[in-house]
């Protein structure tokens, strides 16, 4: 029997619900992700719908530029929301995860989530959402059907590896770009320095996050 999508929080739930049983090894029939449901989530989020569209549909230029791709920061902020619900949950979805592990994009200004400071990287956040959409319809290999749940539990699932996935993320894609740029020896000189002024705006970016993290360090003036 079709879900009737009514509100967000019980919507939430339905998907929680059936994902929970598949995780308990239960035979489960996973219907939210048909491009009507996923569609009907975003509706309920206030957003078009996501499913059949191609990640360049989806994702934005950021403001101000800094190069990758992101998702709109309205959406990106739903998605975030949801997600740390859900965390906050004792016994929901996550509660075998890292329950701090969305506090790097919360607010700085935020009181703690889970007994850890916010750190307000929200732009970060958009990024990663934008890149896991390439687990949908995009690159051949659909897994998501693009549902903004899904797309933002995938990103979830790179953070319990390392907070700071996604920042070391950027300088790889960054590194991988001038290494092919190069290879090819068909891009333009103008071409080549904006990869690499992208590029050292990614290693910038990752070594302020890295000090972020290891303040305590003993380092040289």
């Amino acid at each position: 029997m079709a879900f009737d999508y009514e509100d967000i929080d019980g919507s939430l739930q339905h998907v929680v619900s059936e994902l929970t049983r598949l995780d308990a090894g239960d035979g489960q029939a996973i219907d939210f992700i048909t491009r009507k449901d996923v569609n009907a989530f975003c509706t309920l989020l206030g957003f078009k719908g996501w499913a059949g569209l191609d990640m360049e549909a989806i994702v934005e230029t950021s403001v101000p530029d800094y190069g990758p791709k992101v998702v709109n920061a309205e959406q990106a902020q739903k998605i975030l929301q949801i997600l740390k619900t859900e965390l906050a949950r004792p016994n929901g979805l996550f509660k075998t995860v890292n329950g701090n592990m969305l506090n790097d994009f919360l607010p700085a200004n935020s009181a703690p989530f889970n007994d850890a400071p916010c750190l307000g990287h929200f732009w970060e956040f958009q990024y990663a959402l934008a890149v896991e959409l390439e687990h949908g319809k995009t690159r051949g290999t659909n897994v998501t059907n693009n549902h903004p749940v899904l797309t933002g539990m995938v990103a979830m699932a790179h953070l319990t590896e390392d907070t700071l996935y996604y920042a070391r993320l950027w300088v790889m894609e960054g590194e991988g770009e001038c290494f092919n740029a190069l290879r090819e020896g068909k891009s333009s000189d103008a071409r080549l320095a904006d990869l690499l002024r992208g590029l050292n705006r990614a290693k910038a970016y990752l070594a302020k996050r890295m000090v972020e993290k290891a303040s305590d360090l003993l380092l040289p003036a």
